[in-house]
Formats: structure tokens, C-alpha cells, sequence
């Protein structure tokens, strides 16, 4: 009866590990997939506009020859073309193929009557994949896959078989202890790792956690509850790298619409639109409403950006001879480093913070664990 017993407990052992070794790498990759498949696509967009070529017939014919590259969904996208809908309501009927800003900024495009317009945003959206990947492989792997479940399993030990054995060798020795108050002091040192542990759990590992779920299933499941896509837009611009982002997009698709002669009130809430954010959509709304009033496009934008950055350059960009892209270039490419590098030293002080909780926990489990027995010896050196 035993043998097969333990031969269960292999293959269920050898079945964890396979999941385990496969299954991280498979996860954490799903992201860097989903951009990549996206830039493809936009690859596949550009080539079909410029050789003249209908999308949509580019799509069903490389859908028919069963390319995998692209994924599930763009056979899905290819199934919704074939009968008869247009590419950007086929594209709604497959959400998950692109981002969502990447499919905001597409539809602001089609409705300018040149979709190829948009597609260096899109590019300039999606190009910082990589290094968003590997940052979160170093980050997130050390910090869940590595330090949380360590710190859970040394917890689980020292709760349920080490102390618990302490108390008993405690209470065995105790009556001829020489000094019963510094032997329960090490208990109580002990002890307070029931508070110390879950502390970190709470503040760091469950938070960590919901970050790399929320990282590997993307940002369409803050969508399926209207409360919490706002709170998510939100919470977005509140992080400065991602508000720089968001401005940065806003920005390039608003010097773009006005370029392409778009009037000023309906290009704003288009390039509000674009970034698939309802908390700067909002904020788009109140510039379009102070333009309804009459006030000039450079007055109105004051709402978009705290800083006034954006209103600066682009009255700086209505008095120059150019067109308004090229003279925000230069800016949206510092907006972009900029969000790079707050995003970066982030990320270094979450994970140094992270690396020095665990090690004062480690270290003040040895100092409990060696005064017990420094008080053990001395209690049989009593006897």
C-alpha cells in the first residue's frame, strides 16, 4: 500500500516542478507575446495600406495559410472579416488582439481617412516591450517566484515545528530554570514573528502578487467592472511615469489631428479618446468644454497637463512654420525617457526595500533562534 502511495506523491511532485519550470517562463512571456503579435500586426497594416492592398483581404489570406505567429485571435479577427465586417468592428469583436490603446489610437485614425497616420504612436507605444519584460522577469520572478514563497515556507516551519517544540522543551525545563524572565524573553523574541511575517505577507506579498497577475492578464480585466477600470485610470495617472506616458500619447495623436486640419474642439476629445484612459477622457472633455466658451486652444489645455508643459510647447508650436509633430518631437521623446527612468529607479527601491525587510527578518529569526539556545544551555548547565 505504500509504494503506490509514494509513487503518487512523485508524479505529483515531478507534474509541480514541470509546472513550475514551464509554466513561469509561459506566464511572464504572455505580455511580451501580446505586444509583439500587436507590432506585427501594425507591420502587416502598414505594408497592406502602402502596396495599395485591402487589410482585410491581407488578413483572410494570411489567415488561410494557417500562420501561427500572430496567434488565436487573429484567425478569430480573420473569421469576423470573412463575413463581410470592417476592420475596426471586427477588432471589437476580438478585444483582447490589441491593446487598448493601440486600438483607440487605430479608430482615431480610420476616422481621420489615413490610418497609416497614427501607426508611428502606436509603434512609439508599444516599442518599450522589451525592457519592460525583462524588467519585470528580474523583478517579479526574484520577488514572488523566489522571496515570497521562501518566506512563506521558513514561516510555515517555524510556526508549526519549531516553536511549538521550543514551548514544550520550555516547559519541561522552566521549573528549574535560574532565570525563568530571560528564557521567556526569547520565547517572546520568537513570538514576534507571528507578527513580523504576516506583516510582510500583507504589505509586500500580496500586493507584489496582485501586480504580477494584473501584469500577465493584461489591462483588459480591469474593464469588466466599471469601478474598476475608473479606479484603475486613476491610479494610472497618479504613478508619474505612466501619467507621462499617458501625456505623451495624448500629446502626439493631438499635434496629429490638428495637423491633419481636424478642428480643434473634436481633435482633443478624439486624442482624449486615443489614450483609452476615462480619467484623462475626463479631462478631455473639460478642455473641448472650454473651448465651446471660446477660450483659445493654449488657455484650454492648462487642464491636461499640472505642469503646463504641454500648453508651453504647443503655443510655441502654433507660432513656428512647421507642423505641430515635428515641433513636439524633441519633447515627446524627453516625456519618454523621463517616464523610463522614474520607472526604473521604482523599481530598484521597491525590490532594495524588499531584499532588506527579508533580510532583517531572516536575521532577527537566527538571534531568536540562537538566544533559545544559548537559554537551553544554560538552564541544563543549572540543573
Amino acid at each position: 500500500m505504500q509504494q503506490p502511495v509514494v509513487l503518487l506523491v512523485f508524479l505529483f511532485a515531478l507534474v509541480m516542478v514541470y509546472c513550475a519550470f514551464y509554466g513561469a517562463p509561459f506566464s511572464l512571456s504572455l505580455p511580451f507575446r501580446r505586444r509583439e503579435r500587436a507590432r506585427m500586426f501594425l507591420e502587416l497594416l502598414d505594408a497592406s495600406v502602402e502596396h495599395g492592398r485591402s487589410v482585410e483581404q491581407s488578413i483572410i489570406r494570411l489567415s488561410r495559410s494557417r500562420e501561427r505567429s500572430f496567434g488565436v485571435r487573429f484567425h478569430l479577427l480573420a473569421a469576423h472579416l470573412g463575413q463581410g465586417l470592417p476592420l475596426l468592428a471586427a477588432l471589437e469583436k476580438v478585444p483582447r488582439m490589441l491593446p487598448p490603446t493601440v486600438l483607440a489610437m487605430l479608430r482615431v485614425g480610420a476616422a481621420t481617412g489615413d490610418i497609416r497616420r497614427v501607426l508611428p504612436s502606436c509603434r512609439a507605444h508599444l516599442r518599450d516591450a522589451v525592457p519592460r519584460v525583462q524588467k519585470a522577469q528580474h523583478y517579479l520572478v526574484a520577488l514572488v517566484v523566489a522571496i515570497v514563497p521562501a518566506q512563506l515556507l521558513l514561516y510555515w516551519m517555524v510556526r508549526v515545528s519549531v516553536i511549538p517544540k521550543f514551548k514544550i522543551i520550555f516547559s519541561d525545563m522552566l521549573g528549574n530554570a535560574p532565570d525563568n524572565e530571560t528564557a521567556l524573553a526569547s520565547m517572546n523574541a520568537i513570538a514576534f514573528l507571528d507578527i513580523a511575517w504576516p506583516a510582510f505577507m500583507a504589505l509586500v506579498g500580496v500586493p507584489v502578487f496582485i501586480g504580477l497577475v494584473l501584469y500577465i492578464l493584461g489591462p483588459r480585466p480591469a474593464y469588466w467592472l466599471d469601478w474598476l477600470a475608473t479606479l484603475a485610470d486613476r491610479g494610472m495617472l497618479i504613478l508619474p511615469w505612466q501619467r507621462r506616458r499617458v501625456e505623451g500619447d495624448f500629446s502626439a495623436i493631438l499635434a496629429l489631428l490638428l495637423d491633419a486640419g481636424v478642428p480643434e474642439e473634436k481633435a482633443v476629445l478624439m486624442a482624449g479618446e486615443s489614450v483609452a484612459n476615462r480619467a484623462f477622457l475626463a479631462r478631455a472633455g473639460r478642455v473641448a468644454e472650454e473651448l465651446r466658451r471660446g477660450v483659445k486652444l493654449t488657455d484650454a489645455l492648462q487642464f491636461m497637463d499640472d505642469a503646463g508643459g504641454l500648453r508651453w510647447r504647443m503655443a510655441n508650436a502654433a507660432c513656428a512654420t512647421g507642423q505641430f509633430r515635428e515641433s513636439l518631437a524633441g519633447w515627446l521623446d524627453t516625456l519618454d525617457a523621463k517616464a523610463f527612468s522614474q520607472e526604473q529607479a521604482v523599481a530598484h527601491v521597491i525590490t532594495t526595500a524588499c531584499v532588506l525587510v527579508n533580510g532583517c527578518l531572516l536575521g532577527l529569526f537566527t538571534v531568536s533562534i540562537f538566544q533559545v539556545f544559548i537559554q537551553l544551555i544554560d538552564v541544563a548547565s543549572a540543573w
